[in-house]
């Protein structure tokens, strides 16, 4: 019983399969066309810092990110369950803001915290603190073991011991009570420490470490968390047990009480942002402030940044000071690797030029670190660093550049701080609006304003241009050429000048190097007024360097805020313009490994074409001649109408889109006659992608046939045969797809008769287009018809219309569909088809409209995925009741476009409200952004990326590292949840698809995703039928009888042949189920045979203790079946959502489910309950071995 599922490697359609034509993609003109692509983001915010996860282990990691708080059921702070003689509320006290806790357990691989206090403006002496904090797991039985300390303040981190350690049972004294609040569930304590006197001296910063390793016997995982406060400066300390290193967590204090003292001094003035550099370099005239609200990665091999700066005196750099911070680094801060570099500055790009000195790292470059105290985008700690190397020389008012990079671990990555100064950085050789903070030893001038020099090359007169509109720009090349029309003034004239604006950008949104080769071609054509594009070439092409001179100025302005601008000047011999006529001007530029794009520009007609794309603006360009920009309206050509035929002889046209019908594919529309006559005259419109011709129309007239499609051809007449007589292109006025031109055309030929009431299919394809672009039949009305497009070898159907007329009247088309249903073959197989296609082949017809268990449901809606926005888009497929299944299984494809794939969370929500995340923002956080790589499906071929329960990975680490696949297809796993999570339902109803573009700047689209469901074979199934000559056919159980064989039992098949004797016994898979069969099939399965004649029951197969969903492996993949049968146990049946085992082949989650006696059971005493669950950890963390019985 086949219903055949495959991938296909590099296959348009990403998937095949022999149930129903319906898994096919129309080709249509939104679907292939490829604007031109506008400038895009370099990066911007994702090189920026993103909010880290704490390095300290709190009670929202373990409880979830909305904490529950309920008070004492005294009443209030003064009925306050407390050993201590003070209690919240008190000026002597940090008041408990009951929001989180940090964990303070001491014990290798954990942390100790820290409080910083002051004393006021007397000296004390501590003998008693309380402190608030609870346990988790929220246990209650055990000791503590507390050791308390105290610390001097060494500059915003603990430094030398003024007291203690103070260790619970030698010289410290704990007395604890329950508060009767709770919070996260846990119950809330107070503890009181005694100890000997600590004396501490008027208005002195100090801090307070207390640990409590609070572990028992019985419970190994027990930790205490130290209850947050919000009374203090907002900063405390968690100091790694393992490496020593401090860390700063901003904005929470712990919850503390001192006695014997009348109140806390104000901690805020413990807080001192220290700095690394000397006091003759850090003066206002020498540095670039700083900036704490963010940073710039300057990691090297990710991202290289440099700065601009200009210098007031003659001097000699020596030492440099710079701000930064790190993220994602363990330890942190890491060992640095800095490297210094100095440039002069070149004025063709307002960037950086030649090495002035350096680059200074090693041991040319002395660099001392200091932690601030400040915090950096409210997330990352402030460090600030001195560099000191040999001279470099500068001169007053002149430019220059700084780099400064570290080299750092993969993963790890270093963070230059912003600063105030004339917002322009480069980034990756890309220009960024922004500026970072550093000082030098030389005095420099308020601003950078000798770094940048605007101006333009261009002398022309204002109303000779389109001026310029720097929001952005198109990419212009030899393979993507854009041209621009413009109209001559009443004088006419000769162009020996033009000038244009534009800018570079490669593919990682960098700047091409900073000063690309260029290669400028510069064409102008006639008008074209019959389709209002360009027509003959007027003159040129002009070619750089021969025919074509170039000159390039940098403005010192941005293009769409990221890429530098430049103005070029270009001359060429004359070209003659006649008065008040219409041209266009095509630019191009070829630049290795790089784009250049053409600056958009206002003033024409807003009309110009990009690719073969119609783009509704203009772009920036003036010449010597004089231009009448007023006027440019005429340009667009006036529709005409070539048909004259009347309505009744139409399909009229549907400006949302048009078919492929060139090159490989054929488009064909079904029509009927109204009444007995001869077919000479057709009419029909399209357009063009990718060029404009040249046409050689052929239209093929077909009888219907068996399947409802295109049967045998009646005649085929051809533009370039001499047979078919063709008139036109001629604009229609019509924009198809939101970019095409629509133009029509007029065709005459040899009479074709044509019977009332009958049936036909006609084909209009062009033949003469190359293989680089293509023509694209216009889409008709009704869109609820009906079309066939061929591939080349066979026809498919698809709902639609195309637009065309004939000279005789049109009958109602609907009355060619042919009614479709299920159909059952004698092997099993099911098929769509029609009822006599179905008794031709000897099948059992289901009834119209029937399916075969498999329904594909595609979305294809191109539509941008919003940019930096967390709620994303959704896009739904709404299944109907005749395609409605209960589902075994779905697959879901998805192609997304984007260029950075750790952006993108793709979830789906099915009409049981159930929700699989697909993605999850892949490489994040083992990654600053996760995976760059672009794409999801590979969008050139059109091959989807398929999500499918019984994949071997899902997309993220560790199976996949960084930087990610480019294009990924293939089947992958979701994310988080499985798609069995809709087995069982009924495919009806809304399906919604939700993707998300988490960071601002790489942007996406959604090209197209679908369904697959994979629901019950409505057709018998086909057995074993052993005949008298022992030879074996898979048929059903009719047809067997029919054929005079023996069928041989449900699910039996040939291979191998049940007709010989055979004696199968027990076969032992690795997860612990059993199947009886043949021992060479055992084998080749993967399982280990028993002996001949043994059987399963009972099952003799070992069991694999803690392997809950049998997949014979232990891991984490097992802990949320592990958790249904520990809730289930009772259950005969197993519950939704629990998975089958993905062998051996016909196991289902019943057979599992049957073995949870063993699986789960692991502590071995027989019984499936609570107590399993630590053992069962312990199997999962330990993996494979050991994991064995007590």
């Amino acid at each position: 019983m086949k219903r055949v599922l495959c991938l296909i490697t590099g296959a348009a359609l990403g998937l095949c399969l022999t149930a129903q034509a319906s898994d096919a993609t129309k080709q249509t003109a939104a679907g292939v066309m490829a604007h031109p692509q506008q400038i895009a983001g370099s990066g911007g915010s994702e090189h920026k810092l993103a909010p880290d996860v704490d390095v300290v282990e709190d009670l929202v990691t373990q409880f979830g990110e909305n904490p529950t708080y309920t008070p004492a059921p005294q009443g209030g702070i003064a009925e306050f369950i407390s050993p201590c003689p003070v209690g919240p509320g008190q000026p002597n006290c940090q008041d408990p803001d009951a929001a989180n806790g940090y964990s303070s357990t001491g014990r290798a691989g954990g942390f100790r915290m820290h409080e910083d206090l002051r004393t006021g403006g007397s000296a004390i002496n501590i003998t008693s603190i309380c402190v608030l904090g609870l346990y988790t797991p929220g246990s209650t039985d055990g000791n503590d073991n507390i050791t308390l300390q105290y610390f001097a303040d060494a500059g915003n981190t603990p430094g030398a011991s003024i007291g203690g350690p103070f260790v619970q049972g030698t010289n410290l004294t704990v007395a604890r009570v329950q508060t009767g609040a709770t919070l996260f569930g846990a119950p809330e304590w107070q503890h009181r420490l005694t100890h000997a006197s600590v004396n501490i001296g008027a208005n002195t910063c100090y801090w307070v470490r207390i640990v409590n390793d609070a572990r028992t016997a019985t419970n190994a995982n027990r930790t205490w968390f130290w209850e947050t406060s919000s009374g203090g400066n907002n900063r405390c300390i968690s100091q790694s047990v393992n490496s020593g290193a401090f860390n700063i967590v901003t904005g929470d204090d712990l919850a503390i009480c001192v006695e014997g003292v009348a109140s806390l001094g104000d901690a805020n003035s413990c807080v001192q942002l220290l700095s690394a550099c000397p006091g003759g370099t850090q003066t206002g005239v020498r540095c670039t402030p700083q900036d704490l609200s963010n940073a710039i990665n300057s990691t090297t091999g990710v991202f290289t940044t440099q700065d601009n700066f200009t210098v007031d005196v003659n001097g000699a750099i020596t030492n440099i000071c710079w701000w930064g911070a790190y993220q994602g680094c363990t330890p942190n801060p890491p060992t640095d690797g800095f490297t210094v570099t100095y440039y002069n500055h070149n004025p063709a790009i307002n960037g950086p030029g030649t090495i002035l000195g350096g680059p200074f790292t090693g041991a040319g470059l002395t660099v001392t670190r200091v932690q601030t105290g400040g915090v950096i985008a409210g997330v990352v700690n402030e460090f600030s660093y001195s560099g000191t190397h040999a001279a470099v020389n500068v001169t007053a008012g002149t430019c220059y550049w700084v780099e400064i990079r570290n080299t750092l671990p993969a993963g790890c990555n270093w963070f230059w701080e912003l600063g105030f100064d004339d917002g322009r950085c480069y980034v990756n050789a890309a220009p960024d609006t922004s500026d970072l903070a550093f000082c030098i030893n030389v005095d420099r001038r308020s601003t950078s304003d000798g770094c940048v020099a605007l101006g333009d090359l261009c002398a022309q007169d204002p109303g000779n241009c389109h001026g310029v509109d720097p929001s952005n720009a198109l990419g212009s090349s030899p393979t993507a050429a854009i041209a621009d029309d413009f109209r001559s003034d009443a004088d006419g004239g000769d162009i020996e000048e033009i000038c244009w604006w534009g800018g570079y950008q490669d593919a990682q949104g960098g700047g091409c190097g900073g000063n690309p080769t260029d290669n400028f071609i510069i064409t102008y054509y006639n008008h074209n007024p019959a389709t209002g594009l360009p027509g003959t070439i007027l003159a040129g092409p002009f070619t750089q360097g021969s025919s074509l001179t170039v000159q390039r100025q940098a403005t010192g302005d941005l293009i769409a805020g990221i890429v530098n601008e430049f103005n070029y000047v270009g001359t060429h011999a004359p070209v003659a313009l006649a008065p008040d006529t219409c041209y266009w001007v095509e630019i191009t530029n070829s630049v290795t490994a790089c784009t250049w794009f053409w600056e958009f520009g206002f003033g024409g007609n807003g009309r110009s074409v990009a690719g073969g794309l119609v783009e509704n603006n203009d772009f920036a360009f003036c010449v010597d001649a004089g231009m009448n920009g007023n006027d440019e309206g005429q340009c667009v050509a006036q529709p005409t109408d070539l048909c004259n035929e009347s309505a009744g002889n139409c399909q009229a046209r549907n400006i949302d889109n048009a078919a492929a019908s060139s090159g490989a594919t054929a488009t064909a529309d079904d029509f009927t006659p109204a009444s007995n006559g001869n077919v000479t005259k057709i009419c029909w419109w399209g357009a063009y992608v990718g060029c404009a011709g040249p046409d050689d129309f052929q239209v093929t007239y077909y009888n219907q046939g068996l399947d409802g499609g295109p049967g045998g051809q009646i005649a085929q007449f051809s533009q370039s045969g001499s047979t078919l007589s063709v008139t036109g292109p001629a604009a229609s006025g019509d924009t198809i797809a939101g970019a095409l031109v629509g133009l029509g055309w007029v065709g005459t030929h040899a009479a074709v008769p044509v019977v009332a009431g009958q049936c036909y299919w006609v084909e209009v394809k062009n033949l003469g287009v190359p293989g680089t672009c293509g023509w694209f039949w216009q889409d008709g009305e009704p869109t609820t018809g009906r079309i066939a497009q061929n591939d080349g070898v066979d026809w498919t159907l698809f709902e639609g219309n195309q637009a065309f007329c004939l000279n005789i009247a049109l009958g109602d088309a609907s009355t060619c569909v042919r009614a479709e249903g299920g159909c059952c073959l004698p092997n099993g197989d099911c098929i769509i088809t029609t009822s006599a296609a179905c008794g031709d082949q000897g099948g059992n017809y289901l009834g119209d409209d029937s399916n075969c268990g498999i329904i594909i449901a595609t979305s294809a809606p191109g539509v941008a995925i919003p940019d930096g926005s967390t709620a994303g888009l959704d896009d739904v497929i709404t299944i109907g009741a005749a395609e409605a299944v209960t589902i075994d299984e779905v697959l879901v494809g998805l192609l997304i476009t984007h260029t950075w794939q750790g952006d993108i969370i793709a979830e789906l929500t099915g009409p049981n409200a159930a929700v699989v995340t697909l993605l999850d923002r892949p490489g994040f956080p083992e990654s600053t952004f996760g995976f760059s790589a672009d794409n999801y499906g590979n969008p050139g071929t059109g091959t989807f990326m398929l999500f499918d329960d019984l994949a071997a990975s899902t997309y993220d680490v560790p199976a996949v590292t960084a930087p990610g696949i480019a294009n990924p297809t293939g089947a992958w796993r979701a994310n988080t949840g499985l798609l069995s999570a809709y087995a069982g339902i009924s495919s009806l109803g809304n399906w919604t698809l939700n993707v998300s573009d988490n960071e601002a700047a790489d942007t996406g689209t959604l090209n197209a995703w679908r369904l697959i469901f994979l629901g019950t074979n409505p057709c018998p199934a086909a057995e074993a039928c052993c005949f008298g000559d022992g030879s074996c056919l898979e048929l059903t159980v009719a047809a067997c009888n029919t054929a005079g064989g023996t069928p041989q039992g449900a699910n039996s098949d040939c291979d191998p042949n049940p007709c010989a004797t055979a004696n199968p016994g027990s076969c032992c898979f690795s997860n612990g189920l059993c199947n009886v069969q043949l021992a060479a099939d055992c084998t080749v399965a993967g399982g280990i045979a028993g002996a001949p004649g043994s059987g399963c029951s009972p099952n003799p197969c070992p069991c694999k203790l803690g392997d809950a969903n049998c997949d014979g492996v232990r891991n984490n993949f097992d802990i949320d079946p592990f958790v249904l049968i520990v809730v289930n146990n009772n259950d005969a049946s197993p519950p939704a959502g629990f998975p089958a085992p993905p062998f051996p082949a016909g196991a289902t989650a019943q057979d599992c489910w049957d073995r949870r006696a063993c699986t789960a059971d692991n502590d071995c005493n027989g019984v499936v309950n609570n107590f399993d669950i630590d053992p069962f950890v312990a199997c999962v963390v330990a993996g494979d071995d050991p994991c064995v019985c007590p």
